[in-house]
């Protein structure tokens, strides 16, 4: 099968991909121009998914198939082959089970148009990040506080579940007196960390801007 890349922002592109989560799927929308099919690409992890090098490979490996199955899987790559009347037949909306993504691991999504020219199959290019969104899994943290009588120091004390393929500093603490937040390292998690600070103030953990995406952070504070 012949893979064809090409470029055309202004009748070829995807705009506004969002997705809302439901009980048992992920529903995600977009808008467009022309498209005569949906290529929506799911990749396991945070390292940044690559048209050229990820999912290109893989169309030229098993596109055929693809095509009859309308979803193909290799390693942790999913590509899933949508029609456009299909598309416009749920209303903008396609809708992707929960049971083709692992529980606790973040995923990437990304939405391009396709058409069938000829005997080649053309994948066009979208505008950066317009085309990507992710299904984002829930972190654990815990902050409880500890304050002697009589005195004027309280400490924070906080705890936070161990990540698989966690990077260093992609959580961080933010004390309520401070201006900074102090990214967390790996080896931290799963262990109780200490913060001595004044009487009346208290913590914060947030995810880092570069992977907000993937994680969010509940806390339980006591």
């Amino acid at each position: 099968m012949i893979i064809e890349i090409k470029k055309d922002f202004e009748g070829h592109t995807i705009q506004n991909l969002a997705r809302t989560a439901a009980p048992m799927e992920h529903v995600f929308s977009w808008k467009f121009v022309n498209a005569g099919f949906f290529l929506v690409a799911v990749m396991a992890g945070i390292e940044e998914m690559d048209l050229e090098t990820d999912i290109i490979p893989v169309l030229k490996d098993r596109g055929q198939e693809l095509m009859t199955t309308k979803w193909v899987e290799e390693r942790n790559l999913q590509l899933f082959l949508v029609k456009e009347q299909e598309f416009m037949a749920n209303r903008g909306r396609y809708s992707i089970s929960r049971q083709k993504v692992k529980n606790q691991t973040p995923y990437q999504v990304a939405v391009y148009c396709c058409e069938m020219e000829g005997n080649a199959f053309a994948v066009y290019q979208a505008r950066e990040k317009e085309n990507r969104t992710a299904v984002p899994v829930a972190v654990m943290g815990a902050i409880r506080y500890k304050t002697p009588l009589f005195s004027n120091r309280t400490t924070g004390c906080l705890r936070i579940d161990k990540i698989p393929g966690y990077v260093d500093g992609m959580i961080a603490c933010k004390p309520s007196f401070s201006r900074h937040a102090f990214p967390i390292a790996g080896n931290c998690l799963g262990k109780e960390l200490a913060v001595l600070m004044p009487k009346g103030e208290s913590l914060s953990l947030l995810v880092t801007e570069k992977y907000r995406q993937f994680y969010m952070i509940k806390v339980e504070e006591g």
